[in-house]
């Protein structure tokens, strides 16, 4: 197998490979992103210890999800392998044929790679502009319930008040009738004297 065979494997399978890991990493941070949570601070990345996995989430992922970069780089490959394979003097032979082929499929595999790049990227961007709106009602509808609790608990505690305002009243009522009624009985009965006796 000529080198041409060996790079077009080898560009098949890293771009699979990378094409797995991206689908992979953007499935489990749409997770994390889905459900962050408040209480939880973010994480600083760590760039001294993991430094392998901070290029690889930073650097390489974003770069084989891009539609210009890493499909680019494969047609780039495959274009320089088929022109050095129809410029060669050799004879025109099975395995020239194959490799002049296989450059040729590379290059569409790019040119597919590309396409459905682009068709993710703009995916990825409609569905971050339909889930901002999503975002927004959402905390909206938080704010509202919180708002909902505290009113609940306000009225709570003025039903509380008028009630034991009213229960006040009743009591001042009744002991002012108390009252009327301790000072017509605790009065003595006065005897009535005619004048002139």
């Amino acid at each position: 197998m000529t080198n041409s065979v060996w790079i077009s494997i080898a560009t098949i399978v890293v771009q699979s490979a990378v094409a797995f890991f991206a689908a992979y990493w953007q499935v489990k941070t749409a997770r994390e992103i889905a459900s962050p949570s408040q209480k939880i601070p973010k994480e600083k990345t760590n760039r001294t210890g993991n430094a392998f996995l901070y290029w690889f989430r930073n650097r390489l992922i974003p770069t084989a999800q891009s539609p210009w970069y890493f499909p680019g780089l494969v047609i780039l490959v495959n274009i320089c392998a088929l022109r050095w394979n129809v410029r060669s003097a050799s004879p025109i032979t099975r395995r020239v044929v194959y490799d002049i082929s296989s450059s040729v499929a590379g290059i569409l595999y790019g040119l597919i790679l590309m396409i459905v790049n682009l068709h993710a990227q703009s995916t990825r961007k409609a569905i971050k502009m339909l889930l901002e709106p999503i975002r927004v009602l959402s905390e909206g509808f938080r704010t509202t319930s919180e708002f909902v609790g505290t009113l609940s608990k306000d009225v709570k505690d003025m039903r509380t008040t008028v009630q034991s305002s009213a229960l006040i009243k009743q009591l001042q009522d009744l002991t002012t009738q108390l009252q009327v009624l301790q000072t017509k009985i605790g009065q003595p009965k006065q005897k009535r004297f005619r004048k002139g006796s």
